[in-house]
């Protein structure tokens, strides 16, 4: 002969109705007020809790998990940057640091450009007029050789700023990018956000 089955009545804890139930059950719906309920017991005490406080104070533990995965992940972008950024850093001989992409060094290397281009015209007209005998002919190569070594050194110092410069703007670029995407995932309302369940 099967068990009978013991029936309890409980109260519903959104609308205080009387609610009679299985003693096995373990949720049920208030058939008065519609609530969600899941039924607790204590002893020999039986009683209900109203399942969408649950579900709410569970979504606004999630909405706020989230907002913190996102918090972190804006600190994370930026503790990357900040050491990738290093690898980027000119430090003068005195001491100060600057990240490539001023126009200093552009500047810089266009003058000694313009310097020796300049100085090789002048040692050439200067020394050309010079005897053509042994120490003049030394002179008549090394004076204006300098000046072709500061065109040199200008241009090659011009190329390393002007690629340093553009592979810094590249950096700075893709993290600005990756940075502004969390930004704007961190300040989508919570059921748009990417971690969301």
């Amino acid at each position: 002969m099967p068990d009978a089955v013991k029936v309890i009545s409980v109260q519903c804890n959104h609308c205080a109705s009387p609610l009679d139930v299985d003693e096995s059950t373990r949720f049920v719906t208030c058939i008065h007020c519609g609530s969600k309920l899941e039924i607790k017991r204590t002893g020999s005490a039986y009683f209900t809790s109203v399942l969408t406080r649950i579900d709410q104070a569970t979504q606004s533990m999630a909405e706020d998990l989230g907002a913190i995965r996102q918090q972190n992940e804006l600190e994370r972008i930026d503790r990357e940057w900040d050491m990738s950024r290093r690898q980027y850093a000119v430090h003068d001989p005195h001491g100060n640091t600057y990240y490539p992409g001023g126009s200093a060094n552009t500047i810089g290397s266009i003058i000694g450009i313009v310097f020796g281009i300049l100085w090789t015209i002048l040692a050439c007209a200067i020394t050309g007029l010079a005897p053509d005998m042994a120490p003049f002919n030394i002179a008549k190569v090394i004076f204006p050789l300098f000046g072709v070594v500061f065109v040199i050194i200008g241009i090659v110092t011009l190329t390393k700023s002007s690629t340093a410069a553009s592979d810094y703007q590249s950096a700075r670029q893709a993290y600005d990018a990756r940075r502004a995407t969390a930004q704007r995932q961190m300040d989508a309302p919570p059921e748009k956000r990417e971690d969301q369940p």
